[in-house]
């Protein structure tokens, strides 16, 4: 094992190990199952494996399959960035979904063999994807946030897994790009974080509707498609990007501000069906190290905390569902994509430079800290197992 018997190990990957996943051939790899959670290492590092985007010092985006103790298991070059990675509830499936304005979606399966299969799907016709998707309870279907960009409306896109990934339905997502989307609690209804910003393909990167932007929370229901709930923010200039549901309900979510720089509003809000949204409370000092950005947003539905990261902050703040207060925060640098591990009970977070860290959010110690050389985690990553 590779790492040393401190709460503040750190791990660097060398060019062989990359090397050695990148020789295997990618998905020629059977991978033994990638159900490692029930296995514990015998230095006490937990055993799993993640799936994420990276991006390398050639400008390649890949979708990587790497496993907790240093292995890269799968590598696959996309056609373009990625960006998150939804997993079917067999945990045999996965779905990344390119990032704005990315017309494609990659598939990896495995198979009865142990080999994976690797896919690749479309946007249809004059829509894009936004970067997320998530399955219904039962695994039939995938719902991906998209962008009817000739009007300008939010959709979700509704694929038949059980049909090759046919698009069999589109629903309004109840507002404008939405970015990412959650199954409720009772897997009835679609959370969708609406970021309120009217973009286009043809120049992505610009906002079209500064002075104008409609960012809200939308309750979609799976069965029909009908709008069930719509809920704003009082300041339309924080866009509401990221999410996660609580097993009792409870949704916290993080914005992105797109007012005055020297503005410090909440970035952190919770919410729960029915009732009006509760912002986070925070010491001035913290909203403004966080320079108005926030990542990812995982919540422990056990310990009742969320973690949130912030890449432009280099942090990961720690918040109370019940207090609705920060409990923590930790240092990184360019971090952003953020996971539970395999037990459910820490935080996993990776950097733009390379980083993993474990994180114990009962003591907020960096248990365990990995880097791979060479390599650019992407914005979100998903545990495989």
């Amino acid at each position: 094992m590779r790492t040393k018997p401190n709460h503040h190990t750190q791990l660097t990957l060398t060019r062989r190990q990359l090397a050695r996943g990148l020789a295997l051939g990618g998905l020629a790899l059977a991978v033994p199952g990638w159900a490692f959670a029930a296995k514990q290492t015998t230095s006490g590092a937990a055993a799993g494996a993640l799936f994420s985007s990276v991006n390398r010092a050639d400008g390649d985006s890949h979708l990587i399959l790497w496993s907790l103790q240093g292995d890269i298991l799968m590598e696959r070059t996309l056609p373009g960035r990625g960006h998150g990675v939804a997993r079917h509830p067999s945990g045999e499936e996965f779905v990344l979904v390119g990032r704005r304005p990315a017309r494609f979606a990659a598939v990896v399966r495995r198979q009865t063999d142990g080999d994976l299969s690797y896919e690749e799907i479309a946007s249809a016709d004059g829509r894009h994807f936004f970067g997320h998707g998530c399955y219904s309870l039962d695994g039939r279907y995938l719902y991906t946030t998209e962008n009817d960009y000739a009007s300008g409306r939010g959709v979700i896109g509704v694929r038949d897994a059980q049909s090759g990934y046919r698009q069999v339905g589109e629903w309004s997502s109840g507002g404008i790009g939405p970015h990412e989307l959650r199954l409720s609690a009772g897997g009835k209804a679609l959370v969708v974080a609406n970021g309120g910003i009217l973009t286009h393909p043809d120049n992505p990167r610009e906002k079209l509707n500064p002075d104008a932007m409609e960012p809200s929370l939308a309750y979609i229901d799976i069965a029909s498609g009908a709008l069930l709930e719509r809920w704003e923010l009082e300041d339309k200039k924080l866009s509401i990007r990221h999410l996660d549901v609580a097993d009792d309900g409870t949704v916290c979510f993080g914005c992105q501000y797109e007012g005055p720089p020297t503005d410090t509003p909440p970035l952190v809000y919770t919410h729960k069906s029915g009732s009006p949204i509760q912002a986070a409370s925070a010491e001035y000092s913290l909203w403004r190290s966080l320079k108005n950005y926030t990542g990812s947003v995982v919540i422990n539905s056990h310990l009742r905390v969320a973690g949130v990261t912030s890449p432009r902050g280099d942090s990961i703040t720690l918040w109370s569902l019940d207090t609705q207060k920060c409990v923590g925060k930790i240092s990184l640098t360019d971090v952003c994509g953020l996971s539970l591990t395999p037990d459910g009970k820490k935080f996993l977070a990776s950097s733009g430079e390379g980083a993993v860290i474990r994180v114990d959010p009962t003591t907020m110690k960096v248990e365990q800290h990995w880097s791979v050389a060479g390599t650019r985690w992407d914005n979100h990553m998903t545990l495989a197992g």
